[in-house]
């Protein structure tokens, strides 16, 4: 009975006009978002979804395409075309293939990025969801959206966005000095290792001069990174540095020829000498004898010691320690070469009968 009495009544209401809105008039509540656009052969990755959709892609860049694709407007007495200097105008113009209507780029990435929570009102219009394509309206329309708060906003935000963290802006230049320091340490380890290599002095009377930093200067000439690096006041080329990069290559050089003697001879024997430097120390020279995987007899100074005392037992346990710290066991010791120095070769206190005692298979040979 409720339905009859509705129709009754909605028959003697009077009939609303339908009038042809112009899109561009039309305020709309919660319009739907229009469908993925998917790229077409002639904008790859540029013609994009505009949609809220996860799994559409960002949008690159404003989809401009060639003035056929966009549809003519037909009125009575004429026919409108998009004019191709509005894409030069209003730079954030994106055609959207599906829509066949104009969008604002600007403001649709904004709405992709959910940037519009902050804006008081609904920031929802042609521009963005439903499209425009009135032409005859076209500039004037144009001019009023580029010139909205709500656009202005929008640019605002996404600018605010490209703009990088200054957090991250200061790690990029951290890491950008890491890798000039890092090319500018490589070249001064490389010098230092060839003048070590060829036995040439590396420094001179004065710390500011010498081979090594000729050598630096000279390669500075063709590297404008290193030539950059040497001016600074801090630049690792100090006496200190110079002396601890040698040290660790020497370090470098050493567990080498202990690894072939472990692994390619085992056994070897010792060479001991001593002479006194020119401070008055004993300084105590230790070279390793040993047979190569080629079967060529290798002999390689293991470096110069300073000892306290000169007796045989002094040196002894100089030796064993020396032998200790290189990780070359003692049992494989089969050799032992000094001079005929009493200290030394005597068969009583001896450095050869101290050895002796631990490694009966050493033989002593002058």
């Amino acid at each position: 009975m409720e339905k009859q009495n509705t129709k009754i009544l909605d028959f003697f209401r009077p009939s609303k006009e339908v009038k042809a809105k112009d899109p561009t008039d039309e305020v709309w509540t919660d319009p739907p978002l229009p469908p993925a656009i998917e790229a077409s052969d002639s904008a790859v990755g540029a013609a994009v979804s505009v949609s809220d959709d996860d799994e559409c892609p960002e949008l690159l860049k404003p989809h401009q395409p060639d003035l056929d694709l966009i549809l003519t407007q037909t009125l009575a007495n004429r026919t409108l075309k998009f004019q191709a200097k509005w894409f030069k105008d209003f730079s954030w113009l994106h055609f959207d293939e599906r829509l066949c209507k104009v969008l604002c780029y600007t403001c649709v990435s904004a709405s992709r990025k959910k940037l519009f929570g902050t804006c008081s009102g609904s920031f929802v219009d042609t521009f963005i969801r439903s499209g425009f394509c009135n032409w005859k309206k076209a500039l004037e329309k144009f001019h009023a959206h580029q010139k909205s708060k709500r656009h202005a906003i929008t640019v605002e935000k996404i600018n605010a966005l490209k703009q990088t963290d200054v957090h991250a802006q200061i790690e990029t230049q951290i890491k950008d000095n890491q890798i000039l320091a890092q090319k500018a340490l490589v070249k001064i380890i490389t010098s230092l290792r060839y003048l070590a290599e060829e036995g040439c002095a590396i420094r001179g009377k004065d710390a500011s001069e010498g081979n090594f930093k000729k050598l630096l200067s000279l390669r500075s000439e063709d590297d404008a990174n290193l030539a950059n690096w040497l001016k600074r006041t801090t630049n690792y080329t100090s006496v200190e540095i110079q002396n601890e990069i040698l040290l660790i290559m020497r370090n470098a050089a050493l567990r080498e020829i202990c690894q072939d003697i472990n692994e390619q001879s085992v056994q070897f024997a010792v060479i001991v000498d001593g002479t006194q430097d020119i401070r008055g120390i004993e300084q105590e020279a230790i070279c390793i004898r040993y047979v190569g995987s080629d079967l060529d007899v290798e002999e390689d100074l293991i470096g110069l010691y300073e000892i306290n005392a000169t007796t045989g037992v002094a040196v002894a346990t100089m030796l064993k320690y020396v032998l200790l710290r290189l990780q070359l066991s003692i049992t494989n010791l089969h050799g032992q070469t000094y001079d005929r120095a009493s200290n030394m070769s005597g068969s009583n206190l001896g450095c050869q009968d101290e050895v002796k005692k631990v490694q009966p298979l050493a033989k002593y040979v002058h």
